[in-house]
């Protein structure tokens, strides 16, 4: 069998979810079922003694992810009853600023705010606001989202909430301070990504555009 049986595992995540045959969510359940099946049946070294500590160890690592989104949350309930995306929106608007000037302000403000919140939780707070203004401002949507979505995710790699960070720090059992090292380089390199695809918008609609026209 030798590691065929590893190796089919991405192909059934992947093909199950760019084929439509179930979500993103539901392709984790399917990979843990193969594993478990892999682990027990096929190459006969997953013990019940091991399995349950496998359980053990992913309930650790969803407590402690549960515990940061839930202060996601708050931050996110807070920002939306202070009106943060209307009145940004309004200042933006206010100042008549430039398409690059105004799409460098909200990278910074996402990035910002990823840094405090779910991607999820941030996209619902600020982008029923700032579609509208993108859309009069003549900013090609996917341009914006492709940007507000990188944003968003590198504020979720930095502290204080980093709820991406925390996860990696929990599957690598390491501390913090050996994560920022590794972490600041690809942090600078998507940063540039964003600068690209702010100044060159075809960097992110090429592909789009030569699919769907």
């Amino acid at each position: 069998m030798g590691a065929s049986g590893a190796v089919i595992c991405p192909v059934i995540i992947l093909g199950g979810i760019l084929s439509g045959v179930f979500t993103a969510t539901e392709a984790g359940i399917v990979a843990c079922v193969y594993a478990v099946f892999c682990g027990k049946f096929v190459y006969k070294k997953l013990t019940w003694e091991k399995f349950w500590i496998a359980v053990y160890d992913a309930c650790k690592t969803t407590g402690m992810v549960m515990m940061l989104l839930s202060t996601a949350a708050i931050y996110g309930y807070m920002f939306a009853r202070a009106q943060v995306g209307t009145h940004l929106t309004s200042w933006l608007v206010s100042h008549e600023l430039s398409n690059i000037a105004f799409m460098m302000i909200i990278m910074v403000f996402s990035l910002f705010l990823g840094c405090f919140m779910d991607m999820l939780a941030a996209m619902m707070v600020i982008m029923p606001v700032l579609y509208p203004v993108v859309c009069s401002l003549g900013i090609d949507p996917i341009q914006f989202g492709v940007m507000f979505c990188i944003a968003s995710v590198v504020g979720a790699v930095t502290p204080p909430v980093g709820s991406y960070l925390f996860i990696a720090m929990g599957i690598c059992d390491t501390t913090m301070t050996r994560m920022i090292k590794y972490v600041i380089p690809m942090v600078l390199i998507t940063a540039v990504v964003m600068a690209l695809i702010i100044s060159f918008p075809g960097t992110a609609t090429f592909l789009p555009n030569l699919f769907y026209g």
